[in-house]
């Protein structure tokens, strides 16, 4: 019941004439940080823009749209591009409680912002950096760094989104700013150093952010790290189930018994994926329903809601499903859905990568199945992309870059080619399993079993091909995908045990 007194007392202050406007500017803050943990992201958005504008920072409309966003990023990258890390470090602290309160602003909405109304969070957390690079550094100011860093991304400017991660947890530890640094540490880690940082350096230092939250008591903080510590796990594939899974429920249990409702659809879309993984749900595996809510009601909540962003998780483990577990052509229109949502605005990130992976390997599949080129050209569009992150130093794409090449290869049925594939598939789970992912070393070795037990191939040696696939069975047991286990013993089931049984 704290939000209905919550709201009574920010009715009496706000009802007041004569008070100050830092003091009603603090009033508005936590008013903006109630309706943000209530799921109220319009009336959230409205009030900081609204604020932002009193307080003489900038006139910021709610219904901003792309192209302003990118106007903006453009400013912005202008202004960045003449600054080093240590010349950040060297900006002086801003004495200004009105540009403090602005991009206090900002940090207190981020959640409202970038699931509710992704433009505007683009154009908000631009100005917040704008403003302490004029005025000097402010309390949050590390947070506008690693967002700002998350979108540089997008624009393929890698060098300057790991400087600018790189930088807010500098000023973090210069200053002292122990309350920011738990939402630093969590954008930093899952969302820029991935660029440059193999994958299993990500989901401790999240663990990290959680215990320096609960210390500050900054419980929205905490939670968002939670959040993004269960997405982290499905996207790294470093983490076994068996032990992930438990800590992500509670993290779950936690979110809700909180009332950060803000951090419930996307935590509890990836919770319920792993849970499908590990544990089988009966003959359907391709459903995202779960301990906590079933598939139809979460697409329709986050559709009534318009979070595209969480539209875009959902329609992501939706396609992993598929291609694991169903029918490629179901798994193209969920991945065309999220395309044209716009998810594809952050890419590089571990989330992103994947998802593009397995819509290239369910067009793949498609082309195999309808011989429409379009399905193919598609592929290679998805690994012409890949391709590229790699060439700029990201080494946890390289082994989705080898199977989709891989793929692409084997459809296209040159003979010539087949120790092409294999070679690709080898390099792609040695790739993995060097990098720590556990699922996508059994896929790779799943799919050289696949090339192997194809006796349209070249390659066809039912012998190997059974060796990879025991192989690929025992990497999944490892990482706790039960599920999958399950699948590919019913699917082999006469090449397992029937003609080649176990000792």
């Amino acid at each position: 019941n704290i939000h209905d007194k919550v709201d009574r007392y920010l009715k009496e202050v706000l009802s007041q004439t004569q008070i100050s406007l830092l003091t009603r500017s603090r009033a508005v803050l936590v008013q903006i940080k109630t309706f943000s943990t209530r799921h109220k992201f319009q009336d959230c958005n409205a009030y900081i823009c609204e604020l932002f504008e009193a307080l003489g920072a900038a006139k910021v409309s709610p219904k901003a749209g792309l192209l302003s966003a990118a106007f903006e990023m453009k400013r912005t990258q202008r202004m960045v591009s003449k600054y080093t890390q240590q010349n950040f470090l060297d900006l002086p602290l801003c004495d200004d409680p009105k540009i403090n309160m602005a991009v206090d602003i900002v940090k207190a909405g981020i959640t409202a912002l970038y699931l509710g109304n992704p433009p505007l969070f683009i154009m908000l957390t631009c100005k917040g950096l704008q403003l302490s690079l004029k005025y000097g550094i402010s309390p949050s100011t590390p947070m506008t760094m690693s967002c700002v860093g998350i979108l540089f991304a997008s624009m393929k400017d890698f060098d300057k989104a790991c400087e600018l991660g790189e930088s807010g947890l500098a000023i973090c530890e210069k200053h002292g700013m122990k309350k920011v640094l738990p939402q630093v540490v969590a954008q930093t880690f899952a969302f820029i150093r991935h660029y440059r940082r193999p994958m299993p350096q990500y989901v401790a230092p999240l663990r990290y952010a959680m215990d320096v939250g609960l210390r500050m008591g900054v419980m929205e903080d905490v939670s968002l790290a939670k959040g993004m510590f269960c997405c982290m796990v499905n996207a790294t594939g470093t983490t076994a189930l068996p032990q992930a899974l438990p800590e992500m429920e509670r993290y779950l249990r936690n979110i809700k018994h909180q009332g950060h409702t803000d951090q419930w659809l996307h935590t509890v879309t990836s919770v319920q994926f792993a849970q499908i993984l590990s544990r089988p749900n009966g003959n359907d595996n391709t459903s995202l329903d779960g301990d906590f809510m079933n598939e139809g009601e979460m697409f329709a909540l986050v559709r009534s809601k318009g979070e595209n962003v969480v539209l875009g998780f959902l329609n992501n483990y939706k396609v992993q499903l598929l291609v694991h577990f169903g029918d490629p052509l179901d798994a193209i229109k969920h991945g065309e859905e999220s395309a044209q949502m716009g998810i594809s605005y952050g890419p590089g990130t571990p989330f992103i990568s994947r998802f593009r992976f397995f819509v290239g390997l369910a067009n793949i599949q498609a082309y195999e199945k309808t011989k429409k080129r379009k399905y193919l050209k598609t592929a290679r569009t998805i690994k012409k992309g890949l391709n590229e992150l790699v060439k700029h130093q990201n080494p946890n794409v390289l082994y989705f870059l080898l199977m989709l090449q891989a793929e692409i290869t084997r459809v296209l049925r040159g003979s010539s080619k087949d120790k092409t594939v294999l070679n690709y598939l080898n390099e792609a789970a040695v790739s993995a399993r060097r990098m720590g992912s556990l699922i996508d070393n059994a896929f790779a070795l799943e799919l050289r079993a696949c090339c192997y037990l194809d006796p349209r191939q070249q390659s066809f040696d039912e012998a190997q091909g059974l060796y990879y696939m025991r192989q690929a069975i025992k990497s999944y047991q490892e990482y706790g995908a039960v599920a999958k286990v399950i699948h590919l013993q019913k699917k082999y089931n006469d090449l397992l045990f029937v003609r080649h049984p176990l000792n």
